[in-house]
């Protein structure tokens, strides 16, 4: 890591994610891509999330931890973590997927190809494809845009956006002036990407990549496989 400021801030909102913690922070650390700080807002957890982040910023001080005394919930607490960072770019990162060694790298390369084509003060916005995985890190779905019928187009497709979106929030990188234009978050909110996604849409360019660069467990999925291979083990099918 270098010691001056760095050129890109992955922030991540932590509660209670001890289970998933240690496999993403391995996996951001194990980027090709490796000019960033990685600021994590903790909310309140109460197991042992935090003992896992202070012995990950024994090893990689590009770790910055902040803690909540109370709980803001999910948005709110990204909401705080985006605003924490004053790098030229931010990936916003969930505490239990998987990245794949070049989501930076890919991400930033797309980003820049952008900015060619962008004045300064322009939001831009890179979004990817994921792969959808069970909580043994087995592959469910290899394309969430396939599975969820997603089809946006490259140039501003704002009636996809402001209907089904298609931009998940843990595959997100934006550049500054993105970060000024949502913040700070509406009074209501419940969504945070779709929010992001959509000022990005009115105001800037985005680029979608088609191919996953994250894994994503799918918790609902699981349970759904988990409870119909009991019910067909109680009637003798397996």
């Amino acid at each position: 890591m270098s010691l001056k400021q760095p050129l890109l801030s992955v922030v991540m909102a932590t509660c209670n994610g001890e289970r998933f913690l240690k496999q993403q922070l391995d996996s951001i650390f194990a980027q090709t891509f490796q000019d960033f700080e990685l600021i994590i807002c903790d909310d309140a957890s109460r197991d042992d999330t935090l003992v896992i982040l202070e012995s990950y910023r024994q090893q990689f001080t590009a770790i910055k931890i902040y803690q909540n005394n109370t709980r803001l919930g999910i948005v709110r607490n990204f909401e705080k973590a985006i605003g924490l960072s004053t790098a030229p770019y931010i990936s916003l990162c969930d505490q239990d997927d998987i990245w794949h060694k070049d989501k930076l790298t890919r991400s930033m390369e797309a980003m820049t190809l952008m900015e060619h084509s962008s004045s300064i003060s322009s939001p831009l916005l890179v979004h990817t494809n994921l792969c959808m995985i069970d909580v043994e890190n087995k592959v469910i779905e290899k394309s969430f845009f396939f599975f969820k019928k997603y089809n946006l187009q490259q140039e501003k497709d704002i009636a996809h956006i402001v209907g089904r979106c298609g931009v998940m929030g843990n595959t997100i990188l934006m550049n500054r002036a993105l970060q000024k234009r949502i913040l700070p978050f509406p009074p209501i909110l419940e969504v945070h990407d779709y929010w992001i996604a959509l000022v990005n849409e009115l105001y800037g360019k985005r680029t979608t990549l088609n191919n996953p660069f994250s894994f994503c467990t799918d918790y609902m999925k699981t349970i759904v496989v988990i409870l119909f291979l009991i019910l067909m083990h109680r009637i003798g099918l397996v």
